[in-house]
């Protein structure tokens, strides 16, 4: 339990590529009657300034550092400040204590190259190991404690469920890499888009070229008399078109040469209208680069170890999801969340979830 009153300060330092340089500032936590006020105070980071630093607290999970979101501030000409009041029995709605964070963490999103970061246990702090919890994986878990009026007693074993189930995670995935190696190719594969008049120009360019040595003239061809008008007929102007329908080519393109390349499969009895495609992990690079990322994602990756297939959906106009399969449990809810997949979609309707088979999906950009 916390006490009644405690307060103390962390000095926080920057880190540049994983390495610890100089000290930028330091945050003050002080708990009095449950209630945590936090304050942030960076001096000297001129490397964020003109821009926004995220500002997370950590706890330690194995070799993660699990980030919850406390707020955001401004940094200018390399000093900012936040302020923060929350309760200290739970962390912005996270359901964990301040007694359990282990550290802080300062960041611009989507990046770990360079950051500020204070830790206040006897372990050092790897920046590349961080990975913030998103909003929506807090706030299921709070509202799934209030919902189920779950006591203390209560929410500690299913805590614990969810280490043992990332620990069992992180065990699969690094037993699991030289395949992962393995199945990946070399080369990035890159879909490339049919042009059969191009390449039907470049035959008969080459047919009509003359072999080497060879000193036959070539056929004349009657030119039109000077002053006399070639008359032709000019081509319609094809009618502009606006950005939504130039996007909607575009994704429509892609789509269809995907369709031609990988199996349709019905993954909802449901809705057997919607267009889903069975793919392999290998197949993520036919994807847009920025979705490239996904082969390092350790929730897909752990549904793909279990189940060996992924799938890819058109749920509605340039609307597209890739779904790993899996069972819907609160456990599973919880660490799928955590790493982007925060939907999820079961074969047909049913009444509670639990226990049954669908797709963890999230949406991605096509």
């Amino acid at each position: 339990m916390l006490s009644e009153y405690k307060r103390f300060i962390s000095y926080i330092y920057a880190y540049d590529r994983g390495i610890k340089s100089k000290n930028v500032g330091f945050a003050k936590m002080e708990v009095r009657d449950g209630e945590c006020r936090i304050t942030i105070n960076v001096k000297g980071a001129f490397a964020a300034s003109g821009r926004e630093l995220e500002a997370y607290l950590f706890y330690r999970r194995q070799e993660k550092l699990i980030g919850i979101k406390i707020g955001s501030f401004s940094v200018k000409n390399g000093t900012g400040e936040i302020r923060v009041v929350t309760a200290g029995g739970n962390i912005c709605g996270s359901g964990f204590t301040l007694e359990q964070m282990n550290g802080i963490m300062l960041c611009h999103s989507g990046e770990t190259a360079r950051v500020y970061a204070s830790g206040w246990d006897d372990h050092g702090v790897i920046p590349e190991n961080f990975m913030p919890m998103n909003d929506r994986a807090v706030s299921e878990v709070a509202l799934t404690v209030e919902k189920e009026e779950l006591t203390a007693a209560e929410v500690t074993p299913v805590m614990e469920a969810v280490e043992e189930e990332l620990a069992r995670l992180s065990a699969s995935i690094n037993a699991a890499q030289s395949e992962l190696e393995s199945l990946m190719p070399e080369q990035p594969l890159e879909i490339q888009s049919e042009q059969p008049e191009v390449r039907c120009v470049e035959e008969t360019e080459r047919i009509e070229q003359p072999e080497f040595g060879h000193t036959e003239e070539p056929e004349h061809i009657e030119q039109p008399e000077l002053g006399h008008a070639q008359e032709q007929e000019e081509p319609m102007p094809e009618p502009e078109l606006s950005p939504s329908d130039r996007a909607a080519r575009v994704h429509n393109g892609l789509w269809g040469r995907l369709e031609n390349i990988f199996p349709k499969v019905v993954a909802f009895e449901d809705d057997p209208e919607i267009p889903c495609l069975k793919i392999d992990l290998k197949d993520l690079e036919c994807l847009p680069r920025e979705n490239w990322g996904l082969a390092n994602n350790s929730f897909l990756l752990h549904g793909y170890y279990n189940f060996r297939y992924l799938i890819l959906a058109k749920m509605g106009e340039n609307q597209y999801m890739i779904g790993v399969p899996g069972m819907f449990h609160n456990n599973e809810r919880f660490m799928a969340a955590m790493f982007g997949f925060d939907h999820f979609k079961p074969v047909k309707e049913y009444k509670p979830l639990t226990g049954h088979f669908g797709y963890w999906y999230q949406w991605i950009a096509m």
